[in-house]
């Protein structure tokens, strides 16, 4: 177990007065296979155990779920993307409504596109007793794997036959960042940094982007990036896939991740405004750290120190950044070992930028208060 020993973070969990969920989280993506829309998924859950299905669905798609579950007091419930347990669910399938025409049956037609949620559970009275259920969940989305291609390296048109490489190689200067769907609003998933092998499991056609759907061998993560950054290897899966970030949860707006190359330290991310923001926690070198990424050019290079002022609704402070280029973004990360920075920054609006040679740009800190929380939340699950 890595035992987390920041200052900061002690400070912090007590000002927040946060402690483990009592209940167990797991989260798997539904995939379907080629030319389908309906998957039949086998599963099951015991006592406090609850199972959170990931599955993208366009606008206008019909979204339907069906649960026959061995053990009567296990339901599910449904979240429109961006939301999740917590919240409110647009159905529930212990009660007809609307979406719910019979006891664990749910449709509807989705009015935008993104990631759906479905989450399975036993009813408290029988996860507070530690019961077993085993279900069968059937989820179908509309036509959406039916429009899924792929093609040598950038495949044009979603219209393309299933072909191309076996395998994708990450062709970038720094990390990738690899979505949940098929979008780059969609919430962040994991990074990869350049060389990263992913296998190829198809790609389509949005707007006037192509997005190929890849997934990780050493465990199976799979996410989605833009073919930009990808290059076909068909038969040269010659590289390991390396310790990268992976997803613990997603709120207002923030994706947390953890990171295994700094002992597991938790990370809030988000992208606003054409700026990445980063908050996270570096247990080996028991601090907390900032990161901004901007589309806006600066003009150095990697490695090269920047001095930047950052103004939190007028609180100033100095930071030394080291530069990092990203596609289509630099930046870089400071380190902050103040351990009231975290409590400062969840109670502010903006975080105004001043970096030396450009103009100041700002970014929103909405729903960073619930982001730290949840950072917090993610961290204490690695002790």
């Amino acid at each position: 177990m890595n035992r987390i020993r920041t200052a900061a973070l002690a400070t912090v969990l007590g000002l927040f007065g946060l402690e483990a969920d009592a209940r167990q989280m797991r989260e798997e993506t539904v995939h379907f296979d080629e030319g389908q829309t309906t998957v039949e998924l086998l599963d099951h859950i015991v006592g406090r155990e609850a199972v959170t299905y990931r599955v993208y669905v366009r606008k206008d798609q019909t979204l339907q779920v069906r649960l026959d579950p061995s053990n009567p007091g296990t339901y599910f419930n449904v979240y429109e993307p961006d939301k999740g347990p917590g919240d409110i669910a647009i159905g529930s399938s212990d009660r007809t409504g609307p979406t719910v025409p019979d006891i664990n049956s749910f449709s509807t037609k989705v009015s935008e596109s993104g990631i759906y949620k479905v989450s399975v559970y036993l009813v408290r009275a029988a996860a507070r007793e530690g019961e077993h259920s085993r279900y069968i969940l059937e989820v179908t989305a509309g036509d959406v794997q039916g429009e899924v291609a792929s093609a040598s390296n950038a495949p044009a048109s979603a219209e393309m036959a299933f072909s191309g490489p076996e395998f994708y190689v990450v062709d970038v200067n720094s990390r990738l960042r690899i979505h949940a769907a098929p979008s780059a609003e969609s919430e962040v998933v994991m990074h990869a940094g350049n060389g990263t092998v992913f296998r190829n499991l198809g790609c389509l056609r949005e707007a006037d982007r192509t997005w190929c759907e890849i997934e990780r061998p050493s465990d199976g993560l799979t996410g989605w990036a833009a073919s930009e950054y990808l290059h076909g290897e068909s038969g040269a899966f010659t590289t390991l896939v390396g310790l990268e970030e992976t997803p613990y949860g997603h709120v207002d707006g923030w994706n947390i991740l953890v990171r295994p190359d700094t002992g597991n330290g938790c990370i809030a991310e988000s992208t606003r405004d054409g700026v990445q923001i980063q908050i996270g926690f570096d247990p080996v070198d028991d601090s907390t750290f900032l990161a901004i990424f901007t589309e806006k050019h600066m003009g150095f290079e990697n490695g090269e120190h920047l001095a930047v002022l950052f103004d939190l609704d007028g609180d100033a402070f100095v930071g030394d950044i080291t530069e990092e280029k990203r596609p289509g973004f630099e930046g870089g990360y400071v380190h902050v070992t103040n351990p009231d920075f975290l409590m400062d920054l969840s109670e502010k609006e903006t975080l105004t930028v001043k970096p030396a040679g450009i103009p100041p740009f700002a970014v929103s800190l909405d729903g960073s208060k619930a982001a730290i929380g949840k950072m917090i939340e993610c961290q204490l699950a690695q002790m």
